[in-house]
């Protein structure tokens, strides 16, 4: 039976990567936070709906599917493509 815990204790992780665990959940949290507080702001400037780059209206759809999202869907992709070419 001792054996048994032993294996148990290997497998649980320790209370340094549960921390950093946490910092990075907490880090992608305020980062979320962050682009919901934007969002708010452009609502109450009148810039809500509007592509941050391009100017032109966001698709209703893209919003609901994320209401913080910044950015068109050309926008996007274009943004997409650079980073996939930046990174070869």
């Amino acid at each position: 039976m001792s054996e048994d815990i032993t294996a148990l204790q290997d497998t649980e992780p320790s209370d340094e990567n549960t921390r950093e665990v946490e910092w990075r959940h907490r880090e992608s949290l305020q980062g979320r936070l962050h682009q919901i507080d934007d969002a708010l702001d452009k609502l109450l400037s009148g810039r809500y709906e509007k592509c941050a780059d391009c100017g032109r209206p966001i698709d209703e759809k893209r919003l609901n599917a994320d209401a913080a999202v910044t950015l068109c869907l050309e926008c996007r992709r274009s943004l997409e493509g650079i980073r996939a070419f930046s990174t070869l």
